[in-house]
C-alpha cells in the first residue's frame, strides 16, 4: 500500500509538471470563483490547482447538493460558479430519464441565480465514462444522453455550457 501511495504521488507530481507551464490554472487567480461539483471536481483540489476553500464538492454530491451548499456560495460571493456533476447522479438513479435529471438541474440553478443574482454560471458536460468503468457500472453509458439533456437545457435557459467530453478522449 505504501509503495503505491509513493508511486501515485510520483505520478501526480509528475502530471502537474507537465501542465505547470500551460498557463490555465493561473489564469484562476485573477477571478473570483467557484466550482460546485462531484468527486471529479475534488480532483482540482487534491492536485492543487485551485483553493480548497473555492471547491464545494463532495464524494456524495448530486445536483441537489447545490442547494444545499447556497450559504457557502453566497458567503463566497463568487463572479463565476463553474458546475460539474453527473457521475453520482446517473449512479443513484433519482433521475429515470435525461430530461427528469434537466429539469431536476435546473430547478437547482434556478435556486442557484436567485442566491447570487450576478454570478455568471459555467455547466460543464458530464464527462463520459470509459469503457472498464461502464462495464463495472452499465448506468454510465447513459452518461452521453444525460450531458446532451443539460446541454440543452442550459441553451434553453441562455446557460453557458461547457462540452468538456473530449478531455476524456486525450487526456
Amino acid at each position: 500500500e505504501e509503495q503505491r501511495r509513493e508511486e501515485y504521488s510520483k505520478k501526480r507530481e509528475e502530471y502537474r509538471n507537465t501542465i505547470a507551464g500551460d498557463n490555465l490554472w493561473p489564469s484562476f487567480d485573477d477571478i473570483d470563483f467557484v466550482f460546485l461539483g462531484d468527486p471529479r471536481v475534488i480532483g482540482f483540489d487534491i492536485f492543487g490547482f485551485l483553493p480548497s476553500e473555492r471547491m464545494l464538492a463532495g464524494q456524495a454530491d448530486t445536483i441537489n447538493s447545490i442547494t444545499d451548499r447556497l450559504d457557502e456560495v453566497r458567503s463566497l460571493s463568487p463572479d463565476y460558479i463553474f458546475i460539474s456533476y453527473g457521475i453520482n447522479d446517473l449512479g443513484i438513479g433519482y433521475w429515470p430519464t435525461p430530461e427528469e435529471y434537466a429539469e431536476a438541474f435546473s430547478n437547482q440553478l434556478t435556486e442557484l441565480q436567485t442566491a447570487v443574482p450576478k454570478a455568471q454560471i459555467f455547466v460543464n458536460s458530464i464527462l463520459p465514462a470509459k469503457d472498464n468503468a461502464v462495464d463495472s457500472v452499465p448506468v454510465w453509458s447513459k452518461l452521453p444522453d444525460y450531458s446532451e439533456a443539460v446541454r440543452l437545457m442550459c441553451a434553453n435557459r441562455g446557460i453557458s455550457f461547457n462540452n468538456n467530453a473530449s478531455l476524456v478522449e486525450e487526456h
